[in-house]
C-alpha cells in the first residue's frame, strides 16, 4: 500500500521519512497565526506544486492508496489542518484518501524507534467532517466574528471549542484600523486540544 504522509513541521516530517513509516513525507509549511491571512488567490496558489505544471496537491494525493495527516494540537496546524481539508472537500476521490492520526506531542525530537511505538489514534474521515471543517475555515476567514461563533453554537462536536473561545475571546481591531477581527490574533479560538479532537 502506498502512503502518504502529511505534517506541517518539516522537522517532523524529516524524523518519520527517517522511521520509514510512508512513502513520502510531505511538510506544510505556512504561518498562518499572527498577522492578516494571505488572500484567497494566495492560499489557492499555495496547494499547486512548484515544477509539476497544473499538478497539485489532489493529483498527488490521487497516486497513493491513503494520505495521513499527523497534525499537532499546536494553532498553526489545526488552521492548516481546516484550510487542508477545506481545499480537499471539492473532490471527494481524494477526501475518500483522508485519514488523521492526531498527535498530542510534538514527533520531531523522537528518534525512529520513539515514532515506530507512537502509532498515533487512525481516523477515517468523512465527508461530513471535510464539510464540518470547510465551514470552519470559512467562518475563520470571514471579516467579522459572527460566522465563526455561530458556527460553534450550532454544531454539538465542537460544543467544547465554544466553551474554550468563550475563555478565551479573540482580541478585536479598533474601527480606526480596520484589519480583520482576528488581525494579531489568529489563533484566536483555537485551543490546545485541536480542531482534530472535535472532527
Amino acid at each position: 500500500m502506498k502512503r502518504l504522509i502529511l505534517t506541517t513541521d518539516s522537522s517532523a516530517a524529516g524524523a518519520i521519512q527517517r522511521a520509514g513509516l510512508a512513502d513520502l513525507v510531505m511538510a506544510i509549511e505556512r504561518r498562518l497565526v499572527w498577522g492578516s491571512l494571505p488572500s484567497t488567490a494566495e492560499l489557492d496558489a499555495f496547494w499547486r506544486l512548484e515544477g509539476s505544471g497544473p499538478h497539485g496537491l489532489i493529483e498527488l494525493f490521487l497516486e497513493y492508496d491513503t494520505v495521513e495527516l499527523w497534525m499537532e494540537p499546536e494553532p498553526n496546524a489545526q488552521l492548516i489542518l481546516l484550510w487542508l481539508l477545506d481545499h480537499c472537500g471539492s473532490d471527494r476521490a481524494a477526501a475518500s484518501k483522508l485519514v488523521m492520526r492526531p498527535l498530542d506531542i510534538a514527533v520531531s525530537g523522537l528518534g525512529p524507534e520513539g515514532l515506530a511505538k507512537l502509532n498515533p489514534p487512525l481516523v477515517r474521515l468523512t465527508q461530513d467532517h471535510v464539510g464540518l471543517a470547510g465551514r470552519a475555515w470559512r467562518a475563520y476567514r470571514a471579516p467579522t466574528p459572527q460566522a465563526w461563533f455561530g458556527l460553534l453554537e450550532t454544531d454539538l462536536r465542537l460544543a467544547s471549542e465554544a466553551r474554550a473561545l468563550r475563555r478565551r475571546p479573540a482580541r478585536r481591531a479598533s474601527k480606526r484600523d480596520q484589519w480583520p477581527w482576528r488581525h494579531g490574533n489568529a489563533d484566536a479560538g483555537i485551543n490546545r486540544a485541536g480542531w482534530g479532537a472535535a472532527l
